[in-house]
């Protein structure tokens, strides 16, 4: 089983000022991508796309964007070390001008053209995935790992999949999922035992939010 990190790039601070105070919302992963690998054995990045006004690409939870000027240094890192990694485009829970944007700037395309580019840039890095964030439906570009490593292979043990609270109440069905760190200090420990019970099948996928909480 491959560990994996849901939202890698998401400990990074939002780009947008007025979401610092909420990013407790958008904050999947508290230390640095090498980190991840290096000390908490993960194997698998989770990284959402996108591009921002001037055309600059972008990582992205929902409405937080994050910064990815070094993303080429990242990508032969991952490719150096081995790590798989699963590309979406996160167009979702979006306010209507980044939905405008997104379809002025045919941004869909860009992500296709990407994937492309990165398949041909980093021949020995292992990509899967290509879906719109949105809607799992649309896949926008076939790797060519994604027979190997197939989305339905995930074992997405996270607060935005899962919920702590056994209840009807909407506001307890989604309180973990506003502050996802919540589910990790409750759950990460017991839900590792899933790495030992498919340890032996390197086809599996297991994501979890703050990888370093065990």
């Amino acid at each position: 089983m491959i560990l994996c990190s849901h939202n890698t790039m998401s400990y990074r601070r939002p780009k947008e000022w007025y979401l610092w105070p909420v990013r407790f919302m958008s904050q999947c992963q508290q230390c640095d991508y090498k980190i991840q690998h290096e000390k908490y054995g993960v194997n698998c990045f989770d990284l959402r796309l996108f591009w921002d006004k001037n055309g600059n690409i972008e990582f992205r939870h929902g409405g937080c964007s994050f910064d990815a000027s070094d993303f080429n240094e990242i990508l032969k890192y991952c490719e150096d070390e081995g790590i798989l990694i699963r590309f979406l485009f996160e167009e979702r829970n979006f306010p209507s001008f980044l939905k405008k944007r997104s379809k002025k700037m045919n941004l869909a395309q860009k992500f296709k053209d990407t994937c492309k580019w990165i398949e041909e840039t980093y021949p020995n890095l292992k990509c899967y995935a290509g879906y719109n964030a949105s809607d799992f439906g649309e896949k926008l570009y076939d790797f060519k790992y994604d027979n190997v490593y197939k989305v339905t292979n995930e074992f997405m043990l996270y607060s935005s999949m899962t919920s702590l609270f056994k209840s009807r109440n909407k506001f307890l069905k989604i309180i973990d999922d506003w502050y996802p760190k919540i589910y990790a200090r409750r759950m990460n420990k017991k839900n590792r035992s899933y790495c030992d019970l498919y340890k032996d099948d390197d086809t599996k996928l297991i994501q979890f939010d703050f990888v370093d909480i065990q």
